[in-house]
């Protein structure tokens, strides 16, 4: 992944250098182009910004009070709309930045060929004490994968949840060689999915392989919950092993990295305590397993629905093993009555053959917890 850094010299030089030590102090894999430092005296400079461009993936465009003044984004050798130019018709994401309390570019103002700037979302960077919250925001940003790769996410996903474990994988694999080189959140998850799916499949020789690329991917995207769910392939080999104490100590520490302020903050308070109580179950550690499926539902609430009933499978599952059979199978007839009714294939059938078991007198199934 590459990033080139747009900005003019008389407002934004120093901008610019912070902004490209910080990426390349905590992105150590990307490339970042600050042409102060990268372009070599007598080089040529619009093919140069040519070259550079063709081999970039985004564009920040540091925009400070001198970057419209004069008229000059008018002139058709203004470095500056140069770049900004070649960058959208290469199709390079473009991310602005405002700073010393510029306001966002008029439409009006700017040329016909610049116009997009001006309905392009900008990250405001406010100055010091803020500086290092900007920052991050705005690594936040580059590292987002794009709509087309979480479709491709999402393909991985529903081969999963079909139970197509091997065409999971070989979707994974395709999405790592093409997109391997740009650390982010999609990236890292199909990485996981992959390694879980090996998990299934029983493929020991490529497991690890599939582990390291999902650390690798979430450590390399800068986000603390995609370095946690990263590290679940982990506690499901220990699982595997009968390591169940091991494995929650794993869950321990992805707990410590989860950072609650995300939008996806709750989801993975969810996930963290769900897997506590499918592994506290493991045990025979039935009451204190109820106790954590508690707080994974309560976590859930309304905005996760189908993690919220997984949730209560696994509880349901717990009231079967302590004895309240009546109880585990009205819990489970809702989980059925929900997975049909959203759609969820893989926990509509896990529920049914649970309540067939359970009628039965059989043991239930357990719930899939990725």
């Amino acid at each position: 992944m590459k990033i080139f850094l747009s900005y003019r010299r008389t407002d934004s030089e120093y901008l610019a250098g912070v902004i490209a030590e910080y990426l390349r102090e905590r992105l150590p894999t990307i490339d970042v182009f600050f042409d102060r430092i990268a372009l070599a005296p007598g080089t040529d400079f619009v093919d140069e910004i040519e070259r550079q461009l063709a081999e970039s993936d985004v564009l920040v465009a540091i925009i400070g009070p001198d970057w419209e003044s004069g008229g000059r984004l008018h002139a058709e050798r203004d470095f500056v709309r140069l770049e900004l130019t070649t960058a959208q018709a290469r199709g390079v994401r473009i991310i602005p930045v405002l700073h010393s309390r510029s306001e966002p570019p008029s439409g009006d103002g700017l040329p016909g060929s610049l116009a997009f700037v001006a309905t392009t979302n900008a990250l405001h960077f406010r100055g010091y004490p803020s500086l290092p919250g900007d920052l991050a925001l705005l690594q936040q940003a580059i590292v987002e994968p794009s709509p087309e790769l979480v479709e491709l996410r999402n393909l991985v996903w529903l081969h999963y949840e079909r139970g197509e474990y091997r065409e999971a994988v070989t979707s994974a694999e395709n999405i790592w060689l093409e997109h391997g080189h740009q650390p982010n959140a999609a990236v890292a998850d199909c990485c996981r999915i992959a390694a879980l799916s090996l998990f299934i499949l029983k493929d020991l020789e490529k497991r690890p392989v599939w582990y390291a690329r999902a650390i690798s991917s979430g450590v390399l995207s800068g986000s603390r919950n995609v370095v946690a769910t990263s590290l679940l392939p982990t506690f499901f080999q220990l699982s595997a092993e009968g390591l169940h104490a091991e494995a929650r100590s794993v869950l321990e520490a992805i707990e410590q990295l989860i950072d609650p302020t995300r939008f996806d903050g709750p989801m993975m308070r969810r996930m963290i305590h769900q897997k506590r109580g499918w592994s506290l179950a493991r045990s025979g550690l039935f009451d204190a397993a109820i106790a954590e499926y508690d707080i994974a539902i309560e976590a859930a609430g309304e905005n996760d629905p189908r993690g919220r009933w997984l949730s209560v499978g696994g509880r349901a599952n717990c009231y079967f093993y302590l004895g309240d059979i009546s109880r585990a199978q009205a819990s489970t007839k809702d989980v059925l009555e929900a997975a049909s009714a959203n759609g969820w294939r893989e926990l509509e059938r896990a529920a049914s053959q649970s309540l067939e078991r359970m009628t039965l007198g059989g043991r239930p199934v357990d719930y899939e917890v990725t």
